[in-house]
This record gives C-alpha cells, structure tokens and sequence, in this order.
C-alpha cells in the first residue's frame, strides 16, 4: 500500500527505486535511458539521495520501497511468493556450493582454472541449479511480472560462461550469475517480506555469500 506521501510516484518510479534497491547504487544516468530529472521526486519525497552522480535509497526509502515491493497479504501472488521462496531455499544452498567449488578446488586450494575437466564438472552442477531456478520462475513471473528479467539475464550469464568468459560465474564487475542471483534472491525476499535475518545459512569457509 503506498502512502499518501508517495501517491505521486508512478510505475516508472518505483521501478528505479526497485532495481537501485537491488543493486545498492546507481548512476544518476544509468542506463543512458534515464536521466538525471527522473529522480526529481523521489529527491524531493527523501525516498533517495543524489551524490556525486550516484543515486542511493535514503531508510525513508527503502522503507517505502520495501511496502511497494511486499505482495499483498492474503492474494494470490502472495501464496505464489511464498511457495517459490521455500523452493528457492534448498537451491540456493547448492548454488553456494556450487560457487565455493568454483573458487577452491580439490585439496582446499584456490581454483586457478587450470583444470578444465574440473571446471567443466562444476559448470554442469550449476546448469542442474538454473534448471531449478526456471522451474521457480515458471510459476513465479505470471504472479509478479516484475521476476520477469531473471530467466534471460541467468540465461545470458550461462551463455558467456559457455564462450569461455570465466569472470561470469561470479564476478561481481559483471552481470554474472552469481551477481544475478542475488539480485533474485534479495527480490524474492522483498516479495515475501522477509530480511536476510530470517534465514541460517551454515557457513562454508572460502565460499561466496548470497
């Protein structure tokens, strides 16, 4: 429910504030679509401010985005939500697994790729993890259209990944499945309303967190 402070955003706006509240920060101009003027309002509400030619969400706005982002309790697309989420659980910690075997190798030692029969192995865990997350998203995008992106961006990763461009598994300077991933993650906790507080992921040491 928006309150009557933010009535003024449109569907334009709260998408902005949706991919700045996924991705920490944005450039005032990026994508090149944007300009600088669309975030007048949300300035004006307090919901973000601008520095430096970075644009972040204020705690006014993460709150009000994270009301925006919530499923309405008792319909539909909140059942969809939480079912997907429960089913999103078991998969993420595979794909933790399968990220910590993708830096340390065999023996504990850091993964210098040298091994492409070892790499290859993981890379075909990780499709096993994509098959589940598409199962996920299936149910999930005709709910909430705004999981829509996931599929093909998780797909894209995959297909680079596959040329030989080892830095999109889980390069954080790219659009890489890992970097994909959290994103996923963190949105379907913003649907369900839960915090990363809410979960107890056991620890793996040397292993990325999501």
């Amino acid at each position: 429910m928006r309150s009557a402070r933010n009535a003024a955003l449109v569907d334009a706006d709260w998408a902005r504030l949706h991919e700045l509240r996924l991705r920490g920060f944005l450039s005032a101009s990026d994508p090149p679509a944007w300009e600088e003027s669309a975030w007048d309002e949300p300035v004006r509400l307090g919901l973000v401010v601008m520095d430096r030619g970075r644009v972040r969400l204020t705690p006014d706005g993460r709150e009000a985005h994270a009301v925006w982002a919530k499923a309405e309790p008792g319909s539909d697309a909140a059942t969809v939500v939480a079912a997907a989420y429960a089913g999103f659980q078991p998969l993420n910690l595979r794909l933790l697994r399968v990220c910590h075997d993708w830096q340390i190798a065999r023996g504990g030692i850091p993964n210098d790729h040298g091994d492409p029969a070892y790499d290859d192995r993981v890379i075909g865990r990780l499709h096993d993890v994509h098959s589940g997350a598409r199962r996920i998203l299936a149910e999930l995008t005709p709910a909430i259209s705004r999981f829509d992106s996931y599929e093909g961006r998780l797909d894209e990763a995959l297909a680079r990944l596959a040329s030989g461009k080892r830095e999109w598994f889980a390069s954080p300077v790219y659009d890489s499945y890992h970097t994909v991933w959290m994103q996923f993650h963190e949105d379907l906790l913003l649907g369900a309303g839960r915090s990363r507080a809410d979960e107890a992921l056991p620890e793996t040491s040397g292993s990325l967190t999501d």
